[in-house]
């Protein structure tokens, strides 16, 4: 016990002078508080998303991806902060589980899926400057809402509907179309690197790549016979809907200005 003691007071001798001169070096992190701004656009990839069901396979293309933040940076590297973003992605397959039990894609796929989302994020940016390193890499998550909006999707394929009296009609072609709006929770993983302009003092340039994904969101579903051929007097069709999630991974390019 008496050794415990006098290892741990030999510990704090040699902490003191530690804690006393990194003492200016925390107040100089804590007088650059404040707020900052920051604007960003870029790619984001294509994915392909299933149903909850199985039966409709949903794939994009790569699009367009767009952030603004509003935050407040701390002491130590800590930033939180405010996101509005906006993704958007073309259709390029959309696939369907046949009457054979096969999933096989529909043709004249087409339509889009666009993403609207307000996160809080949290990121830890490391400052290398005394190492005399003007990159100060970061990185941190978010959490929000995810609105996700299927914009005229759809694709033609052949389908078999039940009509009054059980009667059981093939139609060649039909049109698949998804619609609707709706709202998930949302996440995200970001890594990044921000350098400083020397020609404007508080303004960086950030790149960095992130991945955005965000629970599974009910789409309307409606299928339709394209022929002129009535059963009945009415047109064949019925209605659904299918569960969609998806995750994609985007790379930005933006400007950021610390007040």
């Amino acid at each position: 016990m008496v050794i415990i003691v006098t290892r741990l007071k030999r510990l704090m001798r040699a902490c003191v002078p530690v804690v006393v001169a990194a003492c200016p070096t925390m107040a100089f992190a804590q007088a650059n508080n404040g707020f900052y701004v920051r604007a960003a656009g870029g790619a984001a990839f294509g994915t392909t998303a299933t149903s909850s069901t199985k039966n409709t396979k949903l794939g994009t293309d790569t699009g367009g991806m767009g952030v603004v933040d509003l935050g407040w940076r701390f002491a130590m590297g800590l930033r939180i902060e405010v996101e509005g973003n906006f993704r958007d992605n073309g259709v390029d397959r959309l696939a369907t589980r046949r009457v054979d039990g096969k999933v096989l894609n529909t043709s004249n796929a087409g339509g889009g899926v666009q993403n609207y989302g307000t996160m809080v994020n949290a990121l830890y940016e490391v400052n290398l400057s005394r190492y005399n390193i003007a990159l100060r890499p970061y990185f941190g998550g978010g959490i929000g809402v995810n609105w996700e909006d299927f914009n005229d999707v759809r694709g033609a394929e052949s389908a078999r509907f039940n009509v009054g009296n059980h009667t059981t009609v093939l139609s060649d072609p039909s049109e698949l179309t998804f619609s609707k709006t709706r709202a998930a929770f949302a996440y995200q993983a970001i890594v990044g690197v921000a350098y400083p302009l020397p020609m404007v003092k508080g303004l960086d340039v950030t790149l960095e790549g992130r991945y955005v994904g965000h629970d599974r969101v009910k789409a309307d579903a409606y299928l339709v016979s394209t022929l002129n051929d009535r059963v009945n007097g009415v047109i064949p069709s019925s209605h659904g809907s299918g569960r969609f999630g998806d995750g994609t991974g985007s790379i930005l390019g933006g400007l950021r200005y610390d007040f």
